[in-house]
């Protein structure tokens, strides 16, 4: 968990800065003390949950959030508290708010941005996701048939401090995140993930957490 929590302050810190700028049979134990999965995986095994070594808990923890969750966590701070790569010489105006051409190739368009979230979450949370915002005014606004993003977002109120699986089966798994917020307070969330059409997404992805502070 040391080296998850490290990393996690890192990925935090650069968050802050830019602010201004993927399953096995159910675990009874919650996470045992060790985890020992199978030497091989079949091409519907979600990732991050088949390994061909004994891990530890904090390893588990580690794997679960690289293979798992950075995707979907990256492209649902993109609708919260980080902007996308864009064209900072290239900004347009609108109520009195910045907004700068997206050069990210996965949002340079709304249906672009759809397609991406579809590839990670289900239908209802990517509609969700698409209507997300934390102002009165869109995160993202098209002049142009070009796509521009608003900066200066604000800041995170939480990070995630470690990953475990809950429960799992063939075609679903179910993980708990226990989360840290800026007040020492801990929360954990249940997030799901199945597999839907030969593909693994999360079918329930809580978000209250990526809320901005104020």
């Amino acid at each position: 968990m040391k080296k998850l929590s490290i990393l996690l302050t890192a990925v935090l810190l650069i968050c802050l800065a830019a602010c201004g700028g993927d399953p096995i049979a159910p675990d009874v134990s919650h996470v045992q003390q060790t985890q020992t999965a199978a030497a091989t995986e079949s091409n519907t095994t979600a990732p991050g949950t088949s390994a061909a070594v004994t891990k530890a808990p904090d390893d588990i923890s580690e794997q679960l959030y690289f293979d798992a969750f950075r995707p979907a966590f990256e492209l649902a701070r993109a609708f919260t508290t980080n902007t996308v790569a864009s064209d900072s010489s290239d900004s347009i105006k609108q109520n009195g708010v910045y907004y700068y051409r997206v050069t990210d190739p996965r949002f340079i368009s709304f249906s672009a941005m759809e397609a991406t979230l579809r590839e990670v979450f289900s239908e209802e949370l990517t509609q969700e996701i698409m209507g997300m915002s934390p102002f009165d005014y869109p995160l993202y606004i098209e002049r142009g048939n070009r796509i521009y993003a608003r900066g200066g977002r604000g800041f995170p109120t939480a990070m995630p401090a470690s990953f475990s699986i809950e429960e799992q089966n063939d075609d679903k798994v179910v993980y708990k995140v226990r989360v840290m917020y800026m007040t020492g307070e801990e929360k954990d969330f249940s997030y799901t993930r199945e597999l839907i059409g030969g593909e693994w997404i999360f079918t329930k992805f809580p978000m209250e957490w990526l809320q901005i502070m104020s």
